[in-house]
């Protein structure tokens, strides 16, 4: 999407003719020189195919009956191996792969109609391949290009999040080169040097084709021979007659801060040939500057951001490097990609055009800029920095977080608390939960609701993500940004990304390992913080029991307050996996303290073991694939309860916890037993301003 108008000129320049660009494609006439020109030397195709039959087909009877006018006999032969590549539904030709059988249905048809034998469907061995594409219009048709064009041959080494090769060559394009009057190219992020090879190629006049030779028109019966292996002589004589030239005049240049990308650079340009005037360094684009006198294009594929609360991340670098473009690099031509309107939107720099188009399955934007450098400016750039960026008077909400940071500080060194609620949705545009992690910081947005248009919340939040990393003095790289939306089952606790920034950080006595980049909660319930240090005052000599202890920070509390032994149930190998690493970061591993994977139900009934101290504190909703049934704690926390107080010892006592806030404790418990709600005092000082977050009961015998 996006490259459809550059490849029908392209395609006239060519040999073809008629070419009207359509949705994500062209279509246009040629003879086979033209096709096989285009097979070769296009930079934007990724597909061709040679239509055979279009029209409406929304039955089996209407596909068969498109089929039909299709002259297979010039195509296919007898037992000739072919394959069925179907795409696509309409009307009731909604699977694809019964859209195929009934293609090739009417293929043995014809041929049995002929008096032949019939094609063979072999994909591994096949000398034709056949593209069938269902939808408004059904298209029939045979595809030559075989494996997507846009793999040049070239990439033997990749890195994170390369550019395609056709919407490189786009990129290019559109910045105007190869420009003889000035031929000078630039990629400050060079990553695998994708847009590098482009602009060699191009400068050079080296067909993509000239690299590979698995075309699956080569495979077929009808392969126009004496038409491509002319075309192959006139392309190679044309690169060589372009290369002294593109030798002597141009100049590239690629660099990147990672030494690996850049090793995967060289390996991949290597492959186009020697000689190709290339500078690498390894260098930060924030003071990349140009040799003195130069002008020419900045092409760039810079990080983008995907996951939620990376972008944040990147924003400094965007405005930093947009400063460092302004100072530098006046008179460059800048062609950039981003799937992230936020970042390019930090740029101090204002678009002269843009384009929409796809880099793989990213909706994506690029920019081209002409910098005018900072002297010729009268006025400074249209840009998107926050307030924070350029300096200007605190916002309302950074004025609330200062407040909040001080005030908050202050009592975390008197209690001796290194993770801490710092802001809780105190001002209600800015629904955000921001916790102090010592040094880090984990931010929870409360998704908006419907009223507020998407591009407002956003922008809002990334505003507000800056000030977070002014205020409390922290990098961008360790500010954590979750979005807490209702949760189904056990999708809270299943990992979101795979980045591992974890630390240990201490509460009371206890050291405690925290992961603040890959789930959504982050190993340390907070608000839990005074049951988990009236558990470890209450622990001595006690047989300690926590179930549903998804990191077990209860119970290295309970440990280190002597408990005789523990005993720790949860169904999750990720949470057991974690709790181990918490035991044994305090020396409790092993001996008296027992982890155990199961239903926790399941193994309350089992259980004849008395325990003096439990601490139950469920999800609010489980359908795990693991369990045998479905946990409701407002539907079974009569039967959990029950379960737990049957194995309490004489004298114990059961602490009960939830996160439901419309959760009712059934009256029936009260007959049965001596229930004191202690939720008030459970909610720490900092989580004062949302009570309700948690409810929690001390539960003891009734005649005690």
């Amino acid at each position: 999407m996006g490259l459809e108008y550059l490849l029908a000129d392209e395609l006239a320049r060519l040999g073809m003719t008629d070419a009207r660009p359509g949705r994500l494609g062209v279509s246009a006439q040629g003879d086979w020189p033209a096709i096989c020109r285009v097979l070769m030397a296009s930079r934007l195709t990724s597909r061709v195919f040679l239509v055979l039959a279009q029209g409406t087909a929304r039955d089996a009877d209407g596909l068969r009956q498109l089929a039909g006018e299709v002259d297979w006999q010039v195509w296919l032969a007898p037992e000739m191996p072919y394959w069925i590549h179907a795409q696509g539904q309409a009307g009731q030709l909604k699977h694809p792969h019964f859209a195929a059988q009934v293609l090739k249905d009417g293929i043995v048809d014809a041929f049995r109609g002929a008096g032949k034998s019939s094609p063979v469907i072999d994909r591994d061995r096949a000398r034709v391949q056949i593209q069938l594409t269902l939808g408004k219009q059904a298209m029939i048709g045979l595809d030559l290009a075989g494996r997507s064009l846009h793999q040049r041959g070239y990439r033997l080494r990749d890195t994170a999040a390369p550019i395609k090769e056709n919407v490189a060559a786009g990129m290019l394009l559109r910045a105007g080169w190869p420009d003889p009057e000035r031929p000078v190219l630039v990629d400050p992020m060079c990553g695998s040097g994708t847009l590098l090879a482009e602009a060699w190629m191009m400068a050079s006049d080296m067909a993509p084709g000239l690299l590979r030779q698995d075309f699956a028109v080569k495979r077929a019966p009808w392969y126009p021979k004496e038409a491509w292996e002319k075309l192959l002589a006139e392309l190679r004589a044309a690169h060589d007659a372009r290369l002294a030239w593109a030798r002597e005049h141009v100049r590239l240049y690629g660099s990147d801060i990672d030494p690996e990308a850049l090793k995967a650079a060289r390996a991949n340009l290597a492959v186009l040939g020697d000689g190709i005037p290339v500078t690498w360094s390894r260098q930060d684009a924030c003071t990349l500057v140009p040799e003195p006198g130069a002008t020419g294009v900045l092409v760039c594929n810079p990080p983008y951001g995907e996951r939620l609360g990376d972008a944040h991340r990147l924003r400094p670098l965007y405005r930093q490097w947009g400063k460092q473009l302004k100072a530098s690099w006046g008179g460059w031509t800048l062609v950039m990609i981003t799937s992230s309107p936020d970042l390019a939107s930090g740029l101090p720099l204002a678009p002269d055009k843009t384009w929409k188009l796809r880099n793989g399955p990213l909706d994506c934007v690029l920019h081209r800029y002409e910098i005018r450098s900072q002297s010729s400016e009268a006025h400074p750039e249209q840009g998107g920095q926050s307030d924070t960026a350029t300096g200007n008077t605190r916002s309302a909400f950074a004025n609330r977080l200062a407040k909040n940071w001080k005030a908050r500080q202050k009592w975390a060194r008197k209690q001796g608390v290194q993770a801490f609620r710092v802001y809780d949705a105190d001002m209600p545009e800015y629904a955000l939960a921001i916790d102090w992690y010592d040094g880090w910081v984990h931010v929870q947005e409360y998704a908006p609701p419907p009223s507020v248009r998407p591009e407002k919340a956003r922008k809002r939040l990334n505003r507000a993500l800056d000030d977070i990393s002014e205020v409390l003095g922290v990098d961008p790289e360790f500010v954590f940004l979750k979005q807490r939306r209702p949760q189904k089952g056990s999708s809270q606790y299943g990992r979101q990304a795979e980045l591992g920034y974890e630390k240990v950080i201490e509460e009371a006595c206890a050291r405690l390992w925290v992961n603040l980049s890959d789930y959504l909660d982050t190993g340390v319930f907070l608000d839990h913080r005074p049951t988990r240090l009236w558990i470890r005052d209450h622990a001595q000599d006690k047989r300690f029991l926590n179930l549903f202890c998804y990191t077990a920070t209860a119970t290295v509390q309970a440990a280190l307050g002597g408990a005789a032994r523990t005993v720790s149930v949860d169904l999750s190998n990720t949470y057991l996996d974690w709790a181990k690493r918490n035991l044994k970061e305090n020396g409790l591993l092993g001996g008296a303290h027992r982890l155990h994977r199961a239903d926790v139900l399941k193994w309350l009934t089992q259980c004849r073991e008395p325990f003096d101290l439990i601490f139950m504190d469920p999800p609010t909703f489980s359908n795990s694939k693991k369990m045998d049934s479905v946990l409701d704690i407002q539907r079974d926390h009569v039967k959990l309860i029950d379960e737990a107080m049957r194995i309490l010892a004489p004298g114990g006592t059961l602490v009960f916890s939830t996160n439901f806030r419309r959760f009712r404790m059934d009256e029936a418990l009260s007959a049965r037993y001596a229930l004191k709600e202690v939720s008030v005092w459970s909610v720490p000082d900092d989580f004062a301003r949302n009570r309700k977050i948690h409810r929690c009961w001390h539960i003891r015998a009734r005649h005690e």
